[in-house]
């Protein structure tokens, strides 16, 4: 009601035998890269669905290169972003994603 959304979040369901400590032999660490992924998700609840989305395209990205990034990113540091700063936000996490691309 009200225009609200209500989207369910699962990680970890399909990178069975994946790493999460560590880089594999192709660079990545798809289970702490899932993890990190949705924590990030949820950090955005309350802001608009364009947040999202965007936040969706920047994991996409993310995801393609190499995962130090999501090895560097503690799970339990991520808090829930207010709705002012969450272009500062998205920005930090860009220039992340910029960083491991050797950009």
């Amino acid at each position: 009601k009200n225009g609200d959304i209500l989207l369910v979040l699962a990680a970890g369901w399909n990178v069975t035998g994946h790493s999460y400590s560590s880089l594999d032999f192709a660079g990545k660490a798809f289970l702490r890269a899932e993890l990190v992924a949705a924590a990030e998700l949820c950090a955005l609840n309350g802001h608009r669905v364009s947040a999202f989305r965007d936040k969706m395209h920047e994991l996409l990205r993310r995801n393609r290169g190499s995962h130090k990034c999501f090895l560097r990113k503690s799970v339990h540091k991520i808090r829930s972003q207010k709705r002012s700063s969450s272009r500062r936000w998205m920005h930090a996490i860009t220039k992340c994603s910029r960083k491991s691309k050797g950009l």
